[in-house]
């Protein structure tokens, strides 16, 4: 075989694996660029904060304060007391017990309200509630307190494991 004909087939060859080295090159960026994006900080907090919001930890800490008939934590004030005699005579009675709809309303309003960075506020979302008596209800027997630190807790915990679940799923 001519000298030339080598040449040409040695080239060939190394063409081919240039091109392959390409498509190789090609396929990693684009898998670093969809991990990039998976782990880009912002997408990444609202996929965990989403998670957090839909798995009702929110509200639950709300059940929790009216199961307990108490603002904030075992230990809070009471909610035990009659009716205010302001609500009574708007002819309220019973706000917090009865049909519950205070409770399922507060519950709404709060279902969604996790963030990761900042603070997580209540207290003027009262006013959301769609309920006449709620405004005097919270000023009487507060129930719209920003949540505490314990009953943070466990909703911080819950959004560990799912950024852990996310991380392991992307690095997978």
């Amino acid at each position: 075989m001519p000298a030339e004909d080598i040449f040409r087939a040695r080239r060939a060859a190394l063409n081919r694996k240039l091109a392959i080295c390409k498509q190789n090159i090609v396929r990693a960026l684009a898998k670093l660029d969809k991990l990039m994006h998976e782990l880009n900080p912002d997408q990444l907090q609202i996929r965990i904060q989403k998670q957090v919001n839909d798995s009702g930890a929110m509200g639950r800490i709300m059940e929790a304060r009216f199961s307990n008939q108490m603002t904030h934590v075992p230990g809070g004030v009471s909610w035990l007391p009659p009716t205010p005699k302001s609500l009574q005579k708007k002819g309220y009675k019973k706000t917090l017990v009865g049909t519950g709809k205070l409770k399922r309303e507060a519950i709404s309003v709060v279902m969604h309200t996790f963030w990761l960075t900042g603070d997580i506020k209540w207290e003027d979302l009262v006013q959301e509630i769609d309920l006449p008596y709620a405004e005097i209800q919270n000023e009487q027997r507060p129930f719209m307190e920003d949540p505490t630190e314990e009953e943070l807790k466990p909703v911080y915990d819950l959004a560990d494991l799912y950024l852990e679940r996310e991380l392991k799923r992307i690095l997978g």
